[in-house]
């Protein structure tokens, strides 16, 4: 990538599409952080994207980062907690349900 600029921390870069979307999905994924400069919007120049479609395995196998493994090990399928049953509502602790006042002390 050609960096076109730089001031500080920050650098203006001229990617490729497919380069872009990587590191677009990338920063989505939380893998990465990125801050970049957007064409303006007198650039109205168009690409054709038909035949992106980045995905984070593209990505490992392209620039050959690590595979994460499950860590224990597991055979068969991944346990998982069962969900959290939904509490119903006890009829007897609605608003109103109380006893009425007694007029006489008790």
């Amino acid at each position: 990538m050609l960096i076109l600029a730089k001031s500080g921390t920050y650098y203006i870069l001229k990617a490729p599409l497919d380069v872009a979307e990587e590191i677009s999905h990338l920063q989505a994924s939380g893998a990465a952080s990125f801050s970049l400069a957007l064409r303006p919007d007198t650039d109205t120049r168009l690409v054709d994207a038909s035949a992106l479609g980045t995905t984070t395995n593209r990505v490992i196998i392209r620039y050959g980062l690590p595979i994460p493994v499950a860590f224990p090990p597991v055979s068969g399928p991944v346990p998982v907690a069962k969900p959290t049953p939904t509490p119903t509502p006890n009829p007897s602790a609605a608003p109103g349900a109380s006893a009425s006042p007694s007029a006489s002390p008790s």
